[in-house]
């Protein structure tokens, strides 16, 4: 039976996301971009929930004794989940900081950051009474866009910037790629009901995936050596020695 364009899609996209992740972390082998942990903490997480995915995908049989349908639902929900909180704090490390080189106050990271905690809560809430699915998908979009709305308000620092950091720029047109493609491409499939309505999974697929290619390229390029911070310069200055 000849394979469709959703099976070679779901196939071999996957692949090529872990193909990228490794290069990406990668990266962190230069010990000048080991200066946003967070960053390197979700790239592994990130590697390993795509990792996972693809051995349960391709029935290996000891992932799939380890996690059941059931169990991989909630285990894939705590890791995505856990990915998205770490991303989140990044941003708000990454907000402080374009804020203190604009030599603003940091007070409104805090705002922001509880913000965010009280919209997790509130979504938790939501959807406590739902189906595990249906609770992860929830979460994900909600948090999602928020944090689409939190990089908006961080581009308008940027760009109100007379000097930004190509790095933190390119971070940040990482994060967007990634949470406003996850928002469009799970809206897009919450249009399906009930039997395979084929363009529409291909449409959410596609953009799920493409737009995460390109948050990779993007973050690959932030962590570039020639984007690494450079150190400002010391001055020796020589002291003359008195005579006696």
């Amino acid at each position: 039976m000849a394979k469709t364009f959703l099976d070679l899609l779901t196939q071999y996209a996957p692949v090529l996301a872990l193909v990228l992740q490794a290069f990406l972390l990668s990266r962190f082998l230069d010990g000048r971009n080991r200066n946003y942990p967070l960053a390197i903490v979700y790239a592994v997480l990130l590697f390993i929930l795509t990792s996972l995915a693809i051995l349960w995908q391709n029935g290996v049989s000891w992932i799939v004794q380890a996690l059941p349908p059931a169990s991989r639902v909630q285990f894939q929900a705590a890791l995505e989940i856990l990915m998205h909180l770490v991303l989140l704090i990044l941003m708000l490390q990454l907000i402080r900081q374009t804020q203190l080189e604009r030599v603003e106050s940091s007070k409104n990271t805090v705002w922001l950051g509880a913000i965010a905690i009280l919209t997790f809560a509130l979504t938790l809430y939501w959807v406590r009474d739902s189906q595990a699915e249906i609770q992860f998908n929830r979460v994900r979009q909600v948090m999602s866009f928020f944090m689409v709305l939190l990089n908006l308000y961080w581009w308008t620092l940027l760009l109100g910037s007379k000097k930004v950091s190509r790095r933190i720029m390119l971070l940040s047109t990482g994060i967007g790629l990634q949470m406003t493609g996850q928002v469009i491409g799970d809206g897009i499939l919450s249009f399906l009901k009930s039997g395979e309505q084929y363009f529409i999974i291909i449409s959410g697929l596609l953009v799920i995936f493409v737009t995460h290619f390109c948050s990779l390229g993007a973050w690959y390029e932030a962590f570039h050596p020639r984007n690494a911070p450079h150190p400002s310069p010391s001055f020796d200055v020589a002291i003359p020695k008195l005579r006696n």
